[in-house]
């Protein structure tokens, strides 16, 4: 038996095993999904940088975000 739009909760977290990324998934009243943290584009960018190790690494911490947490000193 199908589940029902009504089974599935909303929004839906499911781990996607091969890249290591929880994602967050939205769905419409029908059940579909609608939208994606991250969003689609992002995980394939992930995906892409698993299978070819093309371009900047996307689990690499952002350089910017660390500098800006180090103490002053």
């Amino acid at each position: 038996m199908a589940a029902s739009a009504r089974d599935v909760p909303d929004p839906c977290i499911r781990h996607d095993a091969a890249l290591g990324l929880v994602v967050i998934e939205l769905r419409d009243r029908a059940g579909a999904v609608i939208r994606t943290l991250p969003s689609a584009a992002q995980i394939a960018a992930y995906r892409r940088w698993v299978d070819t190790g093309d371009g900047p690494d996307p689990f690499a911490p952002d350089p910017g975000a660390v500098a800006a947490e180090a103490p002053a000193g």
